[in-house]
């Protein structure tokens, strides 16, 4: 490998790992307001932002996964991306649920 693209996969994967740092951070403070049973409002522009960070996590793991080379190293990178997805789906799931469930509320009181 050469130190151009040495330099340029280490780049990439410091992206990466800042984009996983802002998907992380966004899904904390989602459950942590729907752990605090927050409005509806104060839940869905986050999810919105957190839908948005987490697809400015695949584009950047797409460019780090193109600089990769190996099978072995493709296959655990995209095992790396397998668990982001599924943290990513939990939170999504846990917060549409969570919104589904005080949209009726309110449409009962």
């Amino acid at each position: 490998m050469t130190e151009v693209t040495k330099e340029a996969l280490n780049e990439a994967k410091k992206k990466r790992r800042c984009a996983k740092s802002s998907v992380a951070k966004a899904g904390n403070g989602l459950d942590y307001l729907l752990k605090n049973e927050r409005p509806i409002p104060e839940v869905e522009e986050p999810l919105a932002n957190l839908e948005d960070l987490y697809k400015k996590l695949v584009e950047k793991h797409d460019e780090y996964i193109q600089l990769v080379d190996g099978d072995e190293e493709f296959a655990t990178e995209e095992e790396w991306i397998e668990d982001c997805q599924q943290r990513f789906t939990q939170i999504r799931i846990r917060t549409k649920d969570y919104l589904k469930v005080k949209s009726q509320d309110q449409f009962e009181n």
